[in-house]
């Protein structure tokens, strides 16, 4: 393990670190007076420089998005160190994401919770429409954030009104018919009173994959409608509230599949004979209120959240029309949240909250059993009352040492009814009934950080988190299984260099996680048991440097080793085994350059290590990588440039699975080649 560590230092870390340092001290001799831009964050729920935060984070504003070419979530999942995104097909409820080691899985809850303007979705598949910033939160985010943070949280901030009477409109078109359009309308209703924005975007795409047949080209063709409406009113000079709303229609077929050994034949070919469908279609309106008390702030979110989801698709993957699922999972989500800060910082930080909610989640699943016309169908729904309550807290002990401490006590009561009708002729037994289970969390976290000077901030952390426990439907309906937990040991140190032109962030981290909720396939049935341990241990190091005036760089670099302590299924053991759909390492190394007055020219390399698919690591894929690029120039009024993705048409796998004995799985997205197009007004 020593040579191999060696190794992975030597390939990637040495030369990202050589070459930051060498043009480092090169812009240094030609400019002292450079220095990064600040970025700003709200990760604890309270504006702080993301440089002094005792944690592993990624912050990505407008202008990183924009140069990084971060449109939709598997460029986000692509963006920060140990963050992996196992996508399953377009705007799927099934698909998921591991940070760190932990990982979800299809039919289970995800354990990076996805957080947009203070409010939970329920997808980890997400459009990023009109975008402030994105924060990355490696690490259990329970104590803030609550269940299903147990590997860290995704926090999305999206653009607020300004009163600046303006607006934008924007057109993308690419290979195979991909073409998009967007707009912004910002503006004011009553002057220093009532702001608005407005935003919006349709896409369509006429898809990559095809028939192996040969009569379908368009098997994954899409269109995506997305509106968001902010409203921001200046009540009182003590009082504001934040009103927004969004909806989304989306609408593509699903036949993704086919078998790996196919899929290297002919990448992108689809056996199936089933084109099947991926709707969906979310609403959400929310008020946020912010009251100032003289010395205190009280904040107030109360939000709605509407989703429904169609995921339908040929599961023989054969051209014999044979078996077909058909399912839909409904989600409703009321929550109100209330926080109460001081208003203005001192040696002491602290914050007290409160979070209620009620979800409702109805899941169907019909499985299709075509030359018999057997149609099997299996209902469940679940209904979760939550409340919490959580506290966090800051103290300077000298002008050097901070001691951070946090608490959340979390409670979850969830009554589930299910119901299966039909399909005796497939070993389904009919049956019905209910169940129920309350689910308690106590979630602390504490952190000591040691401010060498305003450059270089070392720090030691530690925190619990959780991702809350459910009822089964697929297989043993009704069956309960318990919350699994995390914790998380991390020293880590903060640091910028020559004058601020050089940051650079380092991490080690230990996770123990206990009670694993691990999917136990016999495709298409699941069933979730609480069975073993793991331990996780790796590191994180993240870099981004302004070298001139015109040339900048970033990049990063995540190594995980995540092993099963104990895990014994069906006679097997797996201990010592590799968590299966995490890869070992990540990382990326990017730069964008200026010239010309306008013009650019950006490029970013990202890797994917080597992944295991099943507990015995027999199945695997070895380590990949992309290329993405974009020239084209740049002024206050215009934005048009050339853009490329997986320039190398690398073939790889987003994700693969076992079914009778054979793999299957998805391809990732060949070469793409577009323009970009924006006009401010």
């Amino acid at each position: 393990m020593q040579s191999l560590h060696h190794a992975f230092l030597g390939r990637y870390i040495s030369p990202v670190l050589s070459a930051l340092l060498w043009f480092g001290l090169q812009a240094q001799a030609q400019d002292a007076s450079l220095s990064l831009d600040s970025i700003q964050v709200t990760a604890n729920k309270i504006e702080e420089n993301p440089q002094e935060i005792p944690q592993s984070l990624t912050a990505l504003d407008d202008s990183a998005l924009l140069e990084r070419g971060i449109k939709e979530s598997q460029d986000l999942y692509q963006s920060s160190p140990n963050l992996h995104l196992n996508k399953i097909g377009p705007m799927s409820t099934t698909s998921f994401a591991s940070m760190r080691g932990v990982v979800a899985s299809m039919t289970g809850a995800p354990v990076v919770g996805v957080f947009v303007d203070g409010v939970y979705y329920p997808s980890t598949d997400i459009d990023l429409i009109d975008i402030e910033r994105i924060e990355i939160l490696r690490g259990p985010q329970g104590t803030l954030y609550g269940r299903n943070t147990a590997a860290g949280a995704i926090n999305i901030i999206t653009k607020k009104p300004t009163g600046k009477i303006g607006g934008k409109i924007g057109v993308d078109y690419g290979a195979y018919q991909d073409r998009s359009i967007d707009f912004m309308l910002n503006g004011t209703i009553l002057p220093e009173k009532l702001y608005t924005r407005i935003s919006g975007q349709y896409g369509a795409s006429d898809g990559y994959f095809e028939s192996s047949t040969g009569d379908n080209d368009h098997i994954n063709e899409s269109k995506n409608l997305n509106l968001r409406s902010n409203f921001y009113l200046i009540a009182s000079d003590s009082l504001s509230l934040d009103i927004s709303a969004d909806i989304q229609s989306y609408r593509s077929n699903y036949a993704e599949f086919n078998s790996l050994e196919n899929f290297k034949k002919a990448p992108h070919k689809i056996d199936g004979n089933f084109l099947g469908r991926a709707d969906k279609d979310a609403q959400g309106i929310s008020l946020k209120a912010d009251y100032d008390m003289d010395s205190l702030r009280l904040t107030s979110i109360t939000s709605y959240r509407h989703e429904n989801i169609h995921n339908d698709n040929d599961i023989d993957f054969t051209a014999v029309n044979m078996m077909n699922l058909y399912t839909q999972v409904e989600t409703k989500t009321l929550s109100e949240e209330l926080r109460l800060a001081p208003s203005e910082s001192s040696a002491l930080r602290w914050l007290v909250g409160l979070h209620l909610f009620h979800e409702e989640a109805n899941a169907k699943n019909d499985f299709e059993f075509v030359p018999f016309s057997i149609l099997s169908q299996q209902e469940g729904k679940t209904n979760t009352l939550g409340t919490a309550l959580f506290a966090q807290a800051s103290y300077d002990l000298s002008d050097s040492l901070t001691l951070g401490t946090g608490i959340r006590y979390d409670r979850e009561k969830k009554d589930f009814d299910y119901s299966w009708h039909g399909g005796a002729m497939m070993g389904y037994t009919e049956q019905s009934g209910s169940s129920e289970k309350s689910f308690n969390a106590l979630l602390p976290k504490a952190s000591l950080s040691y401010k060498i000077d305003e450059n270089l901030i070392p720090y030691l952390s530690v925190a619990k988190g959780f991702k809350s426990g459910g009822f089964n439907l697929n297989s043993n309906p009704g069956e309960a299984y318990d919350s699994e937990y995390t914790w998380n040991y991390e020293a880590g140190i903060k640091s910028s260099w020559l004058s601020n032109q050089l940051e650079l962030n380092l991490a080690a981290f230990k996770i123990d996680w206990e009670d694993i909720q691990v999917e136990m396939p016999s495709y298409p049935d699941y069933v979730i048991q609480n069975a073993g341990e793991a331990t996780s241990k790796g590191f994180e190091l993240e870099a981004r440097a302004k070298l001139t005036q015109d040339l900048s760089l970033f990049g990063g670099v995540g190594y995980t080793a995540a092993k099963f302590d104990s895990y014994t299924q069906g006679g097997n053991d797996y201990s010592g085994k590799y968590v299966p759909n995490v890869p070992k390492t990540t990382y990326n190394l990017g730069a964008t350059y200026r010239f010309l007055d306008g013009y650019f020219i950006s490029a970013e390399y990202i890797g994917t290590g080597k992944i295991y698919y099943d507990f015995a690591n027999t199945r695997s894929q070895s380590s990949y990588h992309t290329i993405n690029a974009k020239i084209g120039y740049q002024n206050k009024r215009f934005t048009a440039y050339l853009w490329g993705k997986n320039l190398t048409d690398e073939e790889y796998f987003t994700r693969a699975f076992n079914m009778s004995g054979a793999m299957y799985g998805r391809m990732g997205d060949p070469r793409r080649i577009g323009l970009s197009m924006a006009w401010n007004f």
